[in-house]
C-alpha cells in the first residue's frame, strides 16, 4: 500500500532504516554483553541499568582499553585546556596584516565559550566512547538560547543512518521513550497524542511514550508542508500510532546538518562504522572464557572436591562436568577419602601466561600503547625535537581515524557555530557596532576562512610538514661556519612562519610580517641616526682640534680654508 501521508512516509523510512541496520546488531550485542553493558540500547525500552548487565564480564581488560581509547582521543585531539583548532584566511598571506591574527583569535574565543557551556566537551567525551566501542558514533546539537548551542549523544541501536550522495551519514532516524511531564514541556499539551494528553491530566506524568525524531536533507516530500522551504535540513518529531495521522509534535528544520555521525572506518556505501573492538572480539571473548576457566581451576586448586566412601552418603555416579570445588562426593567402592581432581594437573601459570597474550593483543588493538606516549609528554625532562619527529611518525597509525573525526565531527561542529556567531553579528556590523564579536578587518572582509585542527595528535601528524623545514634550517645553521655565505639561502622568517603554523603555536608568539617590518625600519632609523649622532661628535672634534691650528695665509691649512671659500 503506497504511502500517501508525510507521516506514512516517515513510518515506511523508519522500517527500512531499521531493516539495513540489522546487519550489525549482532555484533553490537556481543559488544554490549562482553564490554559495555551501560551502553547501547536495541529497542526503545530496552534497560541500560541493573547489576545483571555486569554479569558475562569477568575480565575487565576490554572496558578499560575501551575508557582509555575514548579519553586519549579527547584529550590529544580536543582537549579544552589547550587550543585545538584554529581559523585562519584562506589566503595565508592576508594573515600577515596586522590586527587580522587578532580578530580570529577573538572569534576562536569566542566559539571555546559556545563550545563550554553548550556541554560540547562532555558529550564529545562520550561520542568518543561510543566510537571506540561500536565504531560509529552520533553527536546532535541543538540552538538555544541560553547557550546558542547544546550537545549530547546518541548510543548505538537507538539511531538509525542513512548516507547522502557525498557518503556522509546526512539522514538520522532515532526512537525513544519520553516520560509524559518532558513530552508536555518540550512539544506542549496541544501537540502531543490524546493518550499522552489523559496521562497528564491524570498526572501520570512518569509515564512513557515511544517518540521518534526524523533528520534528512530537505526534498520535495518536507517543503511542501508550510514554513519548511527555508530549511536545509528537515527536522520531525512524531508519536508513531497516533490516530492522527496529520499530527506532528515538532515539525521544522535547520540551516545545518543537527546530527554528525563519525565511523572509525567504514566500507561505501555502509552507513555504519568498523571499529577496533570489532576486530579484538574473537580476544575479547576468548580472554572471559579463559578467565572463567582459571578461576574455576585456582578454586580446585585451593579447595578441591572430595570423594569418599559411600557410607558417609548417598553413593551415585559423580558427573565429571558437575564437580564443585569444595563440595563433598560419596562414591561406589571408595574406600578412603581423597579429592576428586588433582590439585596438581593445573598448570595456572600456562593459564596467566595465555590472558596476558590475549590482554596485550586488545591492548594493542585499542591503540592503548599508543596513548601511553601522550603520557610519557609529560615528563620532567623536555623531548627534543628529534623524538617529537620520530613520535610523529608512529602516530600516523591513527591518521586515518583522525581524518574522519575531523571531516565527519568537528568540521561541521565549529563550522556551524561560526556560522552562527558572523550571522547573529551581521546586523550590528552594520551599525557599527560589536556582536557576538567585532568586525573583521579590512583586509578579510571578502576573504573565505579555513579551518584547522591542531590538537596535540593533530599537531603530531602535521609535524611531517615541518619536519623539513626545520631539517634545512638546521643543516644551514650547522654548516655556516665552513661557508658563511651558506644562511643566505635561506629565508628564516619564512621558514619560522611555517613551523609556527604546523605546531600551532598562538598569533601572539610570532610577529606577522608587518609589524617585523615596521621594526626593521625603526631599528634601521635608529642606527642611521646613531651614526649621523657619532658622526656630529667626530666633525665637532675635528673644529676642536682646527681651532688650535693657525689659519693665516701662507699655512697649509689657510692656504686650503682659502682655496675652499674660493670655489
Amino acid at each position: 500500500m503506497a504511502a500517501t501521508t508525510l507521516r506514512q512516509r516517515l513510518d515506511r523510512r523508519f522500517v527500512s532504516l531499521k531493516s539495513e541496520r540489522s546487519e550489525w546488531e549482532h555484533e553490537w550485542d556481543l559488544i554490549k554483553r562482553y564490554v559495555t553493558p551501560r551502553r547501547g540500547r536495541r529497542t526503545p525500552t530496552e534497560k541500560t541499568v541493573g547489576r545483571h548487565l555486569h554479569r558475562h564480564i569477568i575480565n575487565s581488560t576490554a572496558s578499560k582499553a575501551v575508557r582509555d581509547l575514548a579519553s586519549g582521543l579527547s584529550t590529544a585531539v580536543v582537549n579544552p585546556a589547550t587550543p585545538w583548532f584554529r581559523l585562519a584566511p584562506e589566503d595565508s598571506d592576508l594573515e600577515e596584516f596586522g590586527g587580522v591574527r587578532q580578530w580570529l583569535d577573538a572569534v576562536e574565543r569566542r566559539v571555546g565559550q559556545i563550545l563550554t557551556s553548550g556541554g560540547f566537551y562532555s558529550a564529545v567525551t562520550t561520542a568518543f566512547y561510543e566510537l571506540a566501542a561500536f565504531g560509529t558514533a552520533v553527536l546532535a546539537e541543538e540552538s538555544s538560547f541560553e547557550t546558542v548551542r547544546r550537545w549530547h549523544t546518541f548510543t548505538a541501536g537507538e539511531y538509525y543512518l542513512g548516507n547522502g550522495a557525498d557518503g556522509r551519514a546526512t539522514t538520522c532516524y532515532r526512537a525513544w521513550e519520553m516520560t509524559v511531564e518532558t513530552m508536555v514541556a518540550m512539544f506542549g499539551l496541544d501537540r502531543c497524542s490524546r493518550p499522552v494528553q489523559e496521562a497528564w491530566r491524570n498526572d501520570n506524568l512518569d509515564h512513557k511514550f515511544e517518540v521518534r525524531h526524523a533528520v534528512e536533507p530537505m526534498s520535495d516530500r518536507f517543503s511542501r508542508q508550510p514554513g519548511m522551504q527555508r530549511w536545509k535540513y528537515a527536522s520531525v518529531y512524531w508519536q508513531p500510532g497516533n490516530e492522527e495521522p496529520d499530527k506532528f509534535l515538532r515539525l521544522g528544520g535547520n540551516s545545518y546538518c543537527p546530527v554528525h555521525a563519525v565511523r572509525w572506518a567504514h566500507v561505501p556505501p555502509d552507513p555504519y562504522g568498523d571499529g577496533p573492538l570489532a576486530h579484538a572480539l574473537g580476544d575479547v571473548m576468548g580472554l572471559q572464557s579463559v578467565e572463567r576457566d582459571m578461576t574455576v581451576g585456582a578454586r580446585h586448586k585451593m579447595n578441591p572436591a572430595i570423594q569418599g566412601p559411600a557410607s558417609a552418603g548417598a553413593a551415585g555416579v559423580i558427573d565429571p562436568t558437575r564437580i564443585e570445588p569444595g563440595q563433598f562426593y560419596p562414591a561406589r567402592g571408595a574406600d578412603s577419602y581423597g579429592p576428586i581432581i588433582d590439585p596438581n594437573s593445573f598448570r595456572l601459570d600456562d593459564g596467566i601466561a595465555y590472558m596476558q597474550m590475549l590482554e596485550t593483543r586488545i591492548q594493542r588493538m585499542m591503540f592503548v600503547d599508543l596513548f601511553l606516549m601522550f603520557a610519557e609528554n609529560q615528563r620532567a625532562q623536555p623531548i627534543t625535537a628529534t623524538e617529537v619527529m620520530e613520535r610523529a611518525r608512529e602516530k600516523q597509525l591513527i591518521g586515518p581515524v583522525l581524518h574522519n573525526i575531523n571531516n565527519e565531527l568537528l568540521q561541521p561542529v565549529i563550522s556551524s557555530v561560526v556560522s552562527t556567531i558572523f550571522e547573529e553579528s551581521v546586523d550590528f556590523w552594520a551599525r557599527g557596532e560589536a556582536g557576538m564579536v567585532p568586525p573583521p578587518p579590512e583586509e578579510i572582509q571578502d576573504a573565505d576562512l579555513k579551518l584547522e585542527f591542531i590538537g596535540e595528535l593533530q599537531q603530531a601528524l602535521r609535524l611531517s610538514k615541518a619536519e623539513p623545514v626545520y631539517r634545512v634550517m638546521g643543516l644551514a645553521a650547522e654548516f655556516s661556519a665552513i661557508d658563511p655565505t651558506l644562511p643566505m639561502k635561506i629565508d628564516f622568517q619564512q621558514g619560522i612562519d611555517v613551523a609556527a603554523r604546523a605546531w600551532g603555536v598562538p598569533a601572539g608568539v610570532v610577529r606577522d610580517d608587518e609589524t617585523v617590518a615596521a621594526m626593521m625600519q625603526e631599528q634601521a632609523q635608529q642606527q642611521a641616526a646613531a651614526q649621523a649622532q657619532q658622526q656630529q661628535l667626530a666633525d665637532a672634534e675635528t673644529v676642536a682640534k682646527l681651532g688650535k691650528v693657525s689659519t693665516e695665509p701662507g699655512t697649509l691649512v689657510g692656504d686650503a680654508a682659502a682655496m675652499a671659500g674660493a670655489a
